[in-house]
């Protein structure tokens, strides 16, 4: 009897698959698919990416979240772009902090930290004249709360761009005057780009009624007040979009070959006079997608985005592979995981210490591997992305380093059994990894490099071989960390030390090498760039004081001059020497490296090199004592 009850469940549940099939059906028609929207090409911070690149970093200075209120950057954007009115009085913009928003007059919401235009309209116009006097005054000369102020302004203003980005293709709610009806196609949609042709007609127009009839609209005809209106609305539109450079989506047919293949704003093909037939089929395309977002159908979105991406193919701006690439890149955060993949492999390698069960040492292998993979996947995919090796900013140099510790440690601890090397590998690629975001210039990390910087040559060589030796101190500091503890528990003669302190001082002599012959080839390549081999910078200076640091310990070690533990002391300072030289030179100022300057940084490098000067003091004079304590009971 009971299988009987099934029949009847079965009849339903497929009733129930049916209607929410049939409701899915009819609403598909209103949900749009962003993927290939996000693919398009764009010209942002002089690179030409995938709008879903442009959309991340935007969405993210608005309103400091990537999916803020639970909607991806993509979706955010075509809003802005396609509907601006809609986001009227929708809370996006982030003003932090009770004092930042008494400061534009806005109640305050411990809950809350997103305001919408609408607020903040009115007292970003009444703080202009305070926006003016701050914005001229250098950035080191800012107080924390001033730079805030500036920021919402500048939030505002990047916003307000955005949603006029592609007024001019947007349908605008107009009376054509009869005098003017025959000069446009009153098929097409009526919008500034279809009527801009009619503005300095209407203008012209206008003066002439000016000169007989005066300003007082009332003595007009109702021809004339539509004229006047017109001519109101397309100049008020236009002055809109005056210095409007943010989405910059057209080639250019004007563009030789000498200077390359560029992309334009709407605002700027107008303004130049430079566009024709190819440039209108762009727009054209453009304007298209605008209304097939505005309409509601998905299919008449697909259609709109499939015609413009068969444009956009004919052109050397897309390439589907590095777009994917990218966009994938920005979605899945590999270092996050490698961040994660290097703690697992570090705890599973403590508790091998602490237990001594063999498989835990092999899993955390394993797990340092993968760790590796997916941070050296990761930078293989920045090098494809941006067709320059990895070491170009702060930001590169600093995954670069992490990897050169994780590597070399993995290394050491397979070839040399030597797990010591392993953990100190981990922890240092951890700590850089999570370090490397505030080194990150504004938030973009995948950005064009200054024109000094630019030269793949002397990247793939100078920068990398520096960097390298930059890895190889980090990881020779640590280990020199871990040997002092080691000495505080085992005497110096064990097994274990002794294959640790072979590893610091060959590491040490590696990190020499590097760091010495980077600091010639960047003497060379200054001399190419700049006229001269060594001018006193302080970036050289820096990158001159690791040699002579590291000269300096190898001289004393050779000479007996310095005892084991100072010199392995000395070495695991190695980690103040190369954070000044590295970070601390950028707080400087000065110099022709200015492309490297970082700000909000002293207070955290200040910090580290206290608590390094603490802790090596602290474990030089208790191995010391320890060792006298030994000598006594022996």
């Amino acid at each position: 009897m009971i299988r009987y009850i099934y029949i009847p469940l079965f009849v339903l549940v497929c009733l129930l698959g049916f209607s929410f099939s049939s409701i899915y059906a009819q609403n598909t028609e209103f949900v749009r698919n962003y993927e290939n929207f996000s693919k398009l090409p764009v010209l942002h911070k002089g690179r030409i990416k995938p709008l879903d690149s442009l959309a991340r970093f935007d969405i993210k200075t608005i309103s400091g979240e990537y999916n803020p209120l639970g909607r991806n950057a993509s979706s955010w954007l075509a809003e802005i772009l396609f509907d601006p009115a809609s986001l009227a009085e929708t809370p996006f913009i982030k003003v932090e902090g009770q004092a930042l928003q008494e400061q534009f007059g806005l109640k305050h919401d411990t809950k809350r930290d997103l305001f919408s235009l609408d607020e903040l309209i009115g007292p970003i116009e009444n703080t202009i004249p305070r926006f003016q006097s701050l914005s001229v005054k250098a950035p080191k000369d800012r107080t924390e709360t001033q730079q805030e102020f500036l920021d919402v302004h500048e939030r505002v203003k990047l916003l307000l761009n955005l949603t006029r980005s592609l007024s001019p293709l947007l349908p605008i709610g107009v009376v054509i005057p009869e005098s003017f009806k025959d000069q446009i196609d009153l098929n097409e949609p009526l919008n500034y780009y279809s009527l801009s042709s009619l503005e300095k007609p209407l203008l012209d127009r206008l003066q002439t009624i000016i000169k007989v009839k005066g300003e007082d609209i009332g003595a007009y005809n109702e021809e004339e007040k539509k004229i006047a209106l017109l001519a109101f609305q397309l100049q008020t539109i236009g002055t809109a979009g005056e210095g409007n450079r943010e989405l910059k989506i057209i080639p250019g047919e004007w563009d030789d070959e000498k200077s390359g293949a560029q992309l334009y704003s709407i605002w700027e093909v107008l303004f130049n006079g430079q566009g024709g037939p190819q440039t209108s089929k762009y727009i054209q395309a453009w304007q298209n997608l605008a209304m097939a977002y505005r309409s509601g159908s998905s299919l008449e979105w697909n259609k709109a985005l499939s015609e413009i991406h068969a444009l956009y193919d004919q052109t050397p701006f897309y390439s589907s592979f590095i777009f994917n690439l990218e966009r994938l890149y920005l979605s899945i955060e590999p270092y996050n995981w490698a961040r994660g993949f290097y703690l697992l492999s570090t705890l599973l390698l403590a508790f091998y210490f602490y237990t001594n069960k063999k498989n835990l040492r092999t899993l955390s292998l394993g797990t340092s591997a993968l760790a590796i993979i997916t941070h050296l996947t990761a930078i293989i995919a920045r090098v494809i992305i941006l067709a320059r090796p990895p070491v170009g900013t702060l930001y590169e140099s600093v995954l670069f380093v992490a990897l050169i510790c994780a590597v070399t440690a993995l290394a050491l601890s397979i070839w040399r059994k030597n797990d010591l090397a392993m953990m100190a590998g981990n922890i240092a690629a951890l700590g850089l990894l999570c370090v490397a975001p505030y080194a990150a210039k504004e938030g973009e990390t995948l950005g064009v490099l200054v024109a000094v910087l630019n030269t793949n040559f002397w990247l793939a060589t100078h920068v990398t071989i520096i960097t390298a030796g930059y890895g190889i101190c980090v990881l020779t500091a640590c280990m020199s960390h871990f040997y002092m503890i080691m000495r505080l528990r085992k005497p110096k003669k064990d097994p274990t030390l002794i294959r640790l302190y072979q590893a610091i001082y060959k590491s040490s002599l590696t990190a020499l090498l590097l760091t010495a012959v980077g600091t010639v080839l960047g003497g060379i390549w200054a001399d190419q760039s700049w006229g001269r081999f060594w001018g006193w910078d302080p970036k050289e200076n820096g990158a001159l004081l690791i040699v002579l640091w590291l000269i300096w310990l190898q001289h004393g070690h050779i000479s007996a001059k310095l005892k084991d533990l100072h010199f392995i002391a000395g070495l695991a300072a190695l980690n103040i020497i190369v954070a000044l030289a590295w970070f601390g030179v950028n707080l400087l100022s000065v110099g022709l490296h200015s492309y490297g300057f970082t700000s909000g940084i002293a207070i955290g490098l200040g910090v580290f090199c206290s608590a390094e000067i603490f802790i090596i003091t602290g474990l030089l004079i208790s191995v010391r004592i320890k060792e006298k304590r030994r000598a006594t009971i022996a």
